[in-house]
């Protein structure tokens, strides 16, 4: 029983498995091993795509330069994803992680886009100096829904340094009612560290709050989205200063009660053949 061969069917749902649970920057070494598990059969774009839109991979622009994160907000019926600011579409190659083509909006999406166009401008603007001063590197983009009142905007970072084991990802998404001031938002923060063993942090929170809107829409919404992530990012902080003694302590072996260290050299050199003996002797007894 343990020697039958895995149908493709079964392949494929345990690569769908790893593929959901790569780890920030990784899913190119992921995608490899899959690879090679699968052992010749392919790997539906639709996984990669999942993965893409759940941790919003950030997708520059060979145009322009700008960086497009690729969300649950921005895909369309078709598989692209919307470019609010290039009021474009994006074809994706999910596999190579870029874009490779262009299209037009469909007219619903256009129309929003234009209608937001003030507040959604003021928005990206104000959000992207928040990300440059509190999330260095982070990408932000900005969606309208079909009505045009309501904004959600997305900011996503990726740090990693695989050569030193360690990888993390910062993502948020906030959307806001231009009409009444309703504002509910979400952060998800995933740390990884895999140097001989493989230990996460999987954070995340959610928010709902109201916000005045009367005057400078992208500078409320700011303010309140720095009210709302400073005390997350602090509680990261306290969890990171403590790690060592709180987390990491309790997965040491503790001391004996004698508060010394085992001899295991000693063991080694008749240490342990003592102890049998001795434990022999209380038996017999």
């Amino acid at each position: 029983m343990g020697d039958e061969e895995l149908s493709p069917a079964d392949k494929l749902k345990i690569a769908a498995n790893f593929i959901a649970h790569a780890p920030p920057g990784q899913s190119q070494r992921v995608k490899e091993t899959v690879d090679t598990l699968l052992d010749g059969v392919p790997i539906p774009p639709e996984l990669m795509r999942k993965l893409h839109t759940t941790q919003y991979l950030g997708v520059k622009m060979d145009d322009d330069g700008r960086v497009v994160l690729l969300t649950p907000f921005g895909e369309l019926p078709d598989g692209s994803f919307v470019d609010p600011v290039g009021n474009r579409s994006l074809i994706i190659d999910h596999f190579a992680e870029k874009c490779t083509g262009f299209g037009a909006l469909p007219p619903d999406v256009e129309a929003a886009l234009g209608a937001s166009a003030a507040a959604r401008g003021s928005v990206d603007k104000a959000m992207g100096e928040y990300a440059k001063n509190h999330l260095p590197g982070a990408a932000v983009t900005t969606y309208a829904d079909a009505s045009g009142t309501k904004l959600t905007c997305c900011m996503a970072s990726l740090n990693a340094s695989l050569s030193q084991y360690w990888a993390g990802s910062y993502r948020s998404s906030w959307t806001l009612d231009t009409s009444s001031g309703a504002l509910e938002g979400s952060i998800k923060c995933l740390i990884h560290y895999f140097e001989d063993g493989n230990v996460q942090l999987d954070d995340g929170a959610s928010f709902k709050a109201s916000v005045d809107v009367s005057g400078d829409v992208g500078a409320a919404l700011a303010k309140a989205v720095k009210a709302h992530e400073a005390p997350f990012m602090q509680k990261l902080e306290d969890i990171y200063l403590n790690m060592s003694k709180d987390l990491l302590g309790a997965l040491r072996r503790r001391l004996p009660v004698t508060k010394q260290k085992f001899d295991w050299e000693r063991a080694g050199t008749g240490g342990v053949a003592k102890l049998g003996k001795n434990l022999q002797e209380m038996a017999a007894k």
